[in-house]
């Protein structure tokens, strides 16, 4: 009885190891994503230096209606785990032209062929049609108007790429484009002759 007793507690103790080996195994990958530790600062807005990781907004992932946190740390993929090839982080405004243009020709690629590559999009709207801060509600239209829905749009009434690039103080015009290598977080363009070339050349180097 007392060695069948023990046989049992024998058997008990081996599978409990190795249900908890398996545990340890399958958590490799999300351990893996877990290493990764933002770069170190001093943080920088001109190309070659690391994005300042505190950077977030309120605004709208992909095609949800309830506002979310978006952060530069969301996009931080050192080893790949998170399928972020490439960052572009498009600075517009309601009342501008070219933002308007800018956002016809990106929507589509979105959905239809960037999401695969790895290439994730966060545009932030800095003023609204009568050159006011943004808000939430302007992120809302902009998004809804020209089928943003897969990437963020933010409302971001601090102009946060206003100076980037050195600008002068007048600041940067609309859209400011930024193109950001998530295994680095380093700025690698800012306001690109070929944005579309741009990022797809960034997304297929990872």
């Amino acid at each position: 009885m007392r060695l069948r007793l023990a046989s049992a507690l024998l058997l008990l103790g081996l599978l409990t190891f190795a249900l908890a080996a398996c545990s340890s195994s399958s958590g490799t990958g999300s351990s893996s994503g877990a290493s990764c530790t933002y770069p170190a600062g001093p943080y920088g807005t001109v190309v070659g230096s690391v994005v300042d990781p505190s950077l977030h907004w309120q605004g709208f992932v992909d095609d949800s209606g309830q506002a979310q946190d978006v952060s530069m740390r969301d996009y931080f993929d050192c080893d790949g785990s998170k399928g972020v090839r490439a960052l572009l982080l498009d600075e517009s405004a309601t009342w501008c032209i070219d933002c308007e243009t800018e956002a016809a020709q990106i929507s589509p690629l979105v959905p239809a062929k960037w999401k695969s590559e790895g290439i994730a999009v966060v545009t932030l709207m800095a003023q609204d049609q009568q050159q006011n801060a943004a808000t939430l509600d302007t992120a809302l239209s902009w998004r809804n108007e020209y089928a943003l829905t897969a990437g963020a749009v933010c409302a971001d009434p601090q102009w946060t790429t206003k100076l980037w690039g050195g600008a002068p103080a007048s600041g940067n015009g609309f859209p400011t484009n930024a193109v950001i290598d998530p295994r680095t977080m380093k700025i690698v363009a800012l306001q690109p002759n070929d944005v579309v070339g741009t990022v797809e050349n960034l997304a297929a180097s990872h």
